[in-house]
Parts: structure tokens; C-alpha cells; sequence
């Protein structure tokens, strides 16, 4: 099991790779940034003996699969299958997607609309890109996203695209805003999760004490899950990221009769 540290909430790259090999974490999930050459980002890695499991979508309001403006869609086609083979040239096996980025509605309709349009898009990039990377579908908060708000959503849209690559992502820290138990709405799709970013519902790190974690990890398990962790959560400092290091380390890692 591979956990992995978060350049989007570590900030600088290059600050980030060398505060993740402290840590003791030989793993990053980059942000995904098809602009820059593959060769140098993997000679950073090589640098600090990391490795990049998963890429994150690029937030950005102007290029959204879902969108029904065509050129929005079409830029964010091209961002969707120049990050693929940015993560296939990194070895990376996962791609977050986030299919729009924003908190109200395009426009005034159904939103499966939204869906439908975000699952052609990625089906035709689909066709010709790397096989070897997966997409991982994020549900976010209502205040950041409105399309994909829980899994339920998320898995309808991997659905509609209908290719073996696409799978769920599980955020702890969205998920955490929505009704339920945390372990209840985890359970109900864990055979789909490719990927698990790991905060509190206060963004805070993980720990034991966080409500539904240990049965969270527990449902995951026994359903196979075999894909990355990503630390996603506030840093405070490079202690606090050690801690949050050894526990998921050691949660993740225990044998499932001892979770």
C-alpha cells in the first residue's frame, strides 16, 4: 500500500517533495501539469527517491467536462489527455478527475445533463489514451462543486463512461459533510474505490480518534482495495505531517484481522 503526501496542500513542488522524503513518506500525489517535461518532474522525484501514484485535477472554471459551452469541454479534454500521458510518462496508475469546478450550475437544467455531457467527453479521450492509467472520479462539497456531490453521483457518471479505467475516489473530508455514517457511505461503493484521500472532516489529519476510520479502512479491505492513500489534509508543520505518515502507514498496513 502506497502512501503518498499531497502537493496541493504542500504547496511549492519543489518544498514539497523534500518535506515528503522527511517525513519518511517515499510518495507524492503531484498535481497534474501537462505543460511541464516529464523527464525533469521524474529527475525530482529520483532526487528525493519518490514516486507519484496519482495525479490531481487542475482546478480551473474555464475548461470543465461537464460544461455545456464546447470550448470549455474541448480545453478540458485536452487537459484530461495531456495529464494521462503525463501520468503514464511518471508511472503514475490513477488521474483524479473533477468534472466541473464550480459551485453553482451552468445553467438552468436536469443535472445528469452536466453527467451525461462530462461521461462522452472523457469516453472520447478515453479511446485513444495510455490504458495503463485509471481515472478516479471525485465527489466534492456542495460549497466547492455542484455536479458530483457523493459517490452515488460519482458512480453514475463511472457508469455512463462505461470503460474499465474509471473508478471512485473516496475524499474523507467530503464525504464527512454529507448525512450518514462515514463507514456506511464508503462501504456502498468500496469495490469501486481506486483511491482514498485521507482528512477529517475539519481537514484536519487522521488519527485514531476520528469517528469511522478504523471501519472505513476495515470496509476497504475487505474489498480488495489495492490502489494509493493520499495524505490530503491541513499541514500545521513537518512533525505533524511524520505522525500523520506512521499512523496511515500503520492502519493501512496492519493485517486485516488487527484493524
Amino acid at each position: 500500500m502506497q502512501i503518498a503526501s499531497s502537493e496541493w496542500v504542500l504547496g511549492n513542488r519543489d518544498r514539497a517533495l523534500a518535506r515528503t522524503a522527511a517525513a519518511g513518506l517515499t510518495a507524492i500525489e503531484l498535481d497534474a501539469r501537462p505543460d511541464l517535461d516529464s523527464a525533469a518532474v521524474r529527475s525530482s522525484l529520483a532526487e528525493y527517491g519518490l514516486t507519484a501514484p496519482s495525479l490531481c485535477w487542475q482546478w480551473n472554471p474555464d475548461a470543465e467536462l461537464g460544461s455545456p459551452d464546447r470550448t470549455s469541454r474541448s480545453d478540458a479534454q485536452r487537459y484530461l489527455r495531456g495529464a494521462l500521458e503525463q501520468a503514464a510518462e511518471l508511472g503514475a496508475a490513477q488521474l483524479v478527475v473533477v468534472p466541473a469546478c464550480r459551485e453553482i450550475a451552468w445553467q438552468d437544467e436536469p443535472r445528469r445533463a452536466g453527467v451525461e455531457r462530462a461521461a462522452s467527453a472523457i469516453r472520447e479521450v478515453l479511446r485513444d489514451a495510455p490504458a495503463e492509467v485509471g481515472l478516479s472520479i471525485e465527489a466534492l462539497r456542495t460549497d466547492e462543486s455542484f455536479l458530483l456531490n457523493t459517490l452515488d453521483e460519482a458512480d453514475d457518471l463511472r457508469v455512463l463512461i462505461d470503460d474499465e479505467r474509471a473508478a471512485l475516489l473516496a475524499d474523507l473530508y467530503h464525504l464527512a459533510a454529507l448525512d450518514g455514517d462515514l463507514d456506511s457511505l464508503v462501504s456502498a461503493h468500496a469495490d469501486k474505490v481506486s483511491l482514498v484521500h485521507f482528512a477529517a472532516a475539519d481537514r484536519a489529519r487522521v488519527s485514531p480518534a476520528t469517528p469511522g476510520i478504523a471501519e472505513v479502512i476495515s470496509a476497504l479491505a475487505r474489498a480488495g482495495f489495492a490502489g494509493s492513500v493520499t495524505l490530503e489534509y491541513t499541514v500545521p508543520d513537518d512533525r505533524d505531517l511524520a505522525q500523520a505518515a506512521a499512523f496511515a502507514t500503520q492502519v493501512w498496513n496492519a493485517p486485516t484481522e488487527a484493524r
